[in-house]
């Protein structure tokens, strides 16, 4: 059975609660593209029907800037689909539960959340994204994605959500805490554009788990450098390297340590500063994170970034002192430095690169 008779053979999609054939969803869409009143995220939302069903056999995406800016890339309809299911399988999901998309479209976080609703007979329930997307629906919901931004912009409700999985940057150990004392199961995801979104999750409370598990079908390697290799079948990937290293605990479990190209080579000794971040975390009451900076004599030395004004020759000293009490002599950082507001991809993600370049051109 090829794609397009597949996609026939589903016979309604539902979208706030009103069912429609697909072809009663490609007039909605055109209907809405017309409609000068309908706000971008919905002509979005409505691009993306149409480019569904449409007779393509791909679809296009953007990767997610972290590391450059954002760039389209083509994907197989069949691979999307496939990860899709994957994800069905794994949440459990039903005929008739709720699927919260408040992900821009435009990327694949929210293509798919679209996707597994359609697949699984889920009721599509489509809201403005922004960092406090619940305050946009008064909805029970079994199944949601959601950045930690907007997790931490609905704390407040959160319990009206089942399931949740969390990704486009980390969660911070402040976030994670809070989620221990929610009912909502949630979820940190590993996986990228290129491997259409995740092949890992995280379960991070009921109870909090320190491995990512493979999703169904998805299998792991680690180079000699410790960096994963990821085996995708169902969705094209074959023995994909990635930049991360991990602890690898068997094939389909793995604990992920940080990033390869993050590593800081300070006078021959490296560093990790996702580790040196872990441990400091409880010190911190805003955004951070250590890096590299050019060094004379070292290469690199080690900083400490913090999102904040700068607090006071004393403050600086008190957190000076509680680092040397956390870390290692070698994690500890060399200088800090105090940025107001630092520089973010769209999914929230900070881009690290980008501001440590501005650091060392100051």
């Amino acid at each position: 059975m090829n794609f397009r008779t597949y996609l026939c053979s589903v016979k309604e999609y539902s979208i706030h609660g009103k069912l429609y054939t697909e072809s009663e969803l490609i007039a909605l869409a055109k209907t809405l593209l017309q409609n000068k009143f309908a706000e971008e995220w919905e002509k979005e939302l409505f691009r993306f029907v149409l480019e569904w069903f449409n007779e393509e056999e791909y679809i296009t995406a953007k990767t997610s800037g972290s590391t450059g800016e954002p760039k389209p890339i083509q994907l197989l309809k069949e691979h999307v689909l496939a990860s899709a299911n994957r994800s069905i399988r794994y949440f459990n999901l039903k005929p008739n539960q709720t699927a919260l998309l408040c992900m821009p479209v435009s990327f694949i976080a929210g293509k798919l959340m679209v996707i597994r609703a359609f697949e699984a007979g889920m009721n599509l329930i489509p809201v403005k994204p922004s960092s406090s997307p619940l305050r946009f629906t008064n909805a029970a919901i079994d199944f949601a994605a959601m950045t930690p931004m907007q997790v931490e912009g609905s704390l407040d409700d959160l319990e009206r959500i089942q399931q949740l999985i969390i990704g486009g940057s980390p969660v911070s150990t402040q976030l994670n805490q809070q989620l221990q004392m929610k009912s909502t199961q949630c979820f940190a995801t590993y996986g990228m554009t290129e491997t259409i979104t995740h092949v890992a999750v995280q379960q991070l409370n009921h109870p909090f788990e320190e491995t990512y598990s493979a999703l169904p079908g998805v299998v792991f390697e680690t180079d000699e450098q410790s960096r994963l290799i990821i085996h995708a079948p169902d969705v094209g990937v074959e023995a994909l390297k990635t930049n991360d290293y991990v602890t690898l605990i068997d094939d389909t479990h793995f604990k992920f340590e940080g990033r390869f190209d993050n590593v800081i080579n300070s006078g021959g000794v490296k560093l990790h500063p996702e580790k040196i971040e872990k441990k400091i975390s409880s010190l911190m009451t805003t955004d951070f994170f250590i890096a590299g900076i050019l060094h004379e004599k070292l290469g690199e030395q080690c900083v400490l970034v913090i999102e904040n004004d700068y607090p006071g020759e004393t403050e600086e000293q008190e957190l000076k002192l509680k680092l040397k009490e956390k870390l290692d002599k070698y994690e500890v950082p060399k200088q800090l430095f105090w940025i107001n507001s630092f520089e973010r991809t769209t999914s929230g993600k900070v881009k690290r690169k980008a501001i440590v370049e501005k650091i060392e051109q100051a």
